[in-house]
């Protein structure tokens, strides 16, 4: 199976922070939604440390 690179950290237009990624690795964050879709997170997400913004990959392309 193929590995997918991400950015490190990336700029959002709907955020002012710098977004940074994370993969969760079973680590759940209960009360957390994707501040694009407003689903659960998944694996892998790009997070705000200031704040608790995330986005999933696939709404950070958006």
């Amino acid at each position: 199976m193929e590995k997918l690179n991400y950015d490190p950290c990336i700029t959002h237009f709907s955020h002012e922070h710098p977004l940074e990624f994370f993969n969760l690795q079973d680590q759940a964050l209960n009360s957390v939604l994707c501040s694009g879709c407003k689903l659960k997170p998944s694996k892998s997400i790009y997070t705000c440390k200031a704040c608790n913004y995330i986005l999933h990959i696939p709404c950070s392309k958006i």
